[in-house]
């Protein structure tokens, strides 16, 4: 396999890993009550996932550019490994979630005491920090399986419009560059496309999905929903993620060639 392919699905593996972690900031805020801190601290955690998403567009275009260069043809299955690791991140995720929630709302508390995430930091890298990882790890539980048996308050139509925007988030960049490959004359448009093609993605999260994830939340503060609905909540978000990514592979070649049809149309 081509060396760029591989350090672009350990990239995206990353990347999917530390987004879908971002589901237990809510949980980690419920429980603490300390929303704006557990939001900041996980930003700061997120830089690895941002820095990665930032190097996966150069690396995957210059496979795309060395192949169309020597003559080459593009291995569609390449992208669909990209797309499995952004599978297996999501879903390794979804199973380190319960102990991630535990050592997030430690660093949360932790901070207030300190008042510094460099000191933070430091305490989590101490040797003596060790027995506790051990005591916070937690399997994901039975009865998150469970929850997923009931549906109430959530409706159908949010959850598939949550699979449809990360299904597209997932193949924003790869969509675009296979598109360049297609016609390599207009693979630069192509690979800009990329911007388009996830700021729809982005715009169909804030429109429809985080208004909802908002209200919910609310709800749940003030006492309107149990604690136990929002734990539903974040199972089906996260199945709805897992869903998402498996969608990426079917939607994979369809978005490439309207994104070509797109490039090609005589308004570029």
């Amino acid at each position: 396999m081509h060396t760029s392919i591989v350090i672009v699905s350990v990239l995206t593996f990353l990347i999917h890993y530390v987004g879908t972690l971002s589901l237990s900031i809510r949980l980690v805020g419920l429980k603490t009550q300390l929303w704006s801190m557990s939001f900041a601290i996980f930003n700061i955690i997120s830089i690895v996932s941002r820095v990665s998403n930032t190097l996966q567009a150069p690396l995957m275009a210059k496979y795309v550019e060395t192949q169309i260069q020597t003559g080459q043809t593009t291995d569609l299955s390449y992208f669909r490994v990209v797309i499995l690791c952004a599978t297996l991140g999501t879903a390794a995720a979804g199973f380190s979630m319960p102990t991630f929630q535990r050592l997030l709302s430690v660093a949360v508390v932790k901070y207030y005491e300190l008042h510094s995430f460099i000191k933070v930091f430091g305490k989590a890298l101490s040797p003596k920090a060790l027995p506790y990882y051990r005591q916070s790890f937690k399997r994901l539980s039975w009865n998150v399986w469970q929850l997923l048996k009931n549906r109430e308050g959530i409706t159908l139509k949010m959850l598939l419009v949550n699979v449809l925007v990360n299904a597209i988030a997932t193949i924003a960049v790869l969509a675009c560059l296979y598109a360049g490959y297609l016609n390599p004359n207009l693979r630069a448009t192509a690979s800009s496309m990329s911007g388009v093609v996830n700021g729809l993605s982005v715009a169909l999260a804030l429109v429809l999905v985080d208004p909802y994830v908002a209200l919910f939340s609310d709800e749940v503060n003030v006492g309107k929903r149990p604690k136990t609905d929002y734990y539903r909540y974040i199972a089906f978000l996260f199945v709805a993620r897992l869903l998402g990514t498996v969608l990426a592979q079917f939607l994979l070649l369809p978005f490439a060639h309207l994104v070509l049809w797109i490039v090609e149309w005589q308004l570029f």
